[in-house]
């Protein structure tokens, strides 16, 4: 698997209702220092926008999150709704539908025909898409004990979802109208921000609710998503800010609102480092 240019720097900066193209590709393998990026760009130039689309209720800059399936593009448009728009001609992108949401979402994933997205009550809602342009919401799941979701990932049937209270949570989807949650890790004194999934693996980024010297990467082998256990964690310097994370590899990635990035080599997951930052 190759991964996209554009899918790395849309993670660095804020997500605009516009299509961007590149023919630059990351392998899928460890990123062996900061260099690898500037290596990339010099060889492709930085993407270029093929075409935009005005988002119907949408305020300029509200866009927060993207995630597409097939030639389908889901925005989560802020608290106004989550765009489905059809980007089959990158030059023309066209809406298709939104779907409205009753308070601020933070994130959303997209696998197959299901959409999930996550934020304040419903904690997480379940929505199908298999007919885009008629978009039916499923389910609403508010997490126990939880208050604000702040990201989810959908792999394999299965949500992974991280919330205010720092409990970083598995929740199975077999009967997307019926959600169970599986398991659930606590981490005292912390919120959670971001979770990223690959194979057996989910890494968690958060902080003490201080605000201090508290920002760190947990991993957490999800092999059985029933019983979630905690592998390692490693601080982060505390003048990075974390506002998203990607795994690639062996390293994961972890933009900053500094506008860098922190390398985290995750070869053995119960003993995370980081490698290098920028």
């Amino acid at each position: 698997m190759r991964v996209g240019m554009m899918t790395l720097l849309a993670s660095m900066i804020a997500i605009a209702p516009c299509v961007a193209r590149s023919d630059a590709a990351l392998p899928n393998a460890a990123l062996p220092n900061p260099a690898l990026l500037d290596s990339v760009l010099a060889e492709s130039g930085p993407p270029a926008i093929t075409g935009c689309v005005e988002l119907a209720g949408s305020l300029l800059g509200a866009a927060s999150d993207v995630k597409v399936t097939g030639t389908t593009a889901c925005i989560l448009n802020g608290n106004l709704g989550i765009d489905i728009v059809d980007y089959a001609d990158p030059l023309a992108p066209s809406p298709l539908a939104t779907v409205g949401v009753s308070q601020a979402r933070n994130s959303l994933d997209v696998e197959g025909d299901l959409l999930v997205h996550c934020g304040y009550g419903p904690q997480i809602a379940v929505v199908d898409l298999q007919d885009p342009g008629n978009p039916r919401e499923l389910a609403g799941f508010d997490l126990n004990g939880g208050l604000n979701c702040r990201d989810i990932v959908l792999r394999g049937g299965v949500a992974f979802a991280v919330d205010s209270l720092g409990v970083f949570y598995t929740v199975d989807l077999a009967d997307p109208a019926i959600p169970v949650e599986l398991g659930r890790v606590e981490f005292a004194d912390s919120i959670l921000y971001n979770v990223e999934v690959e194979g057996g693996l989910a890494c968690v980024v958060g902080r003490d609710p201080a605000g201090g010297d508290g920002w760190r990467l947990h991993t957490i082998d999800i092999a059985d998503p029933a019983d979630p256990q905690v592998l390692g964690s490693v601080d982060i310097p505390q003048r990075f800010t974390t506002w998203d994370i990607q795994i690639y590899g062996d390293t994961v990635l972890v933009p900053t609102f500094d506008g860098g990035l922190v390398f985290i080599d995750i070869t053995d997951p119960a003993d995370p480092r980081i490698t290098g930052s920028f």
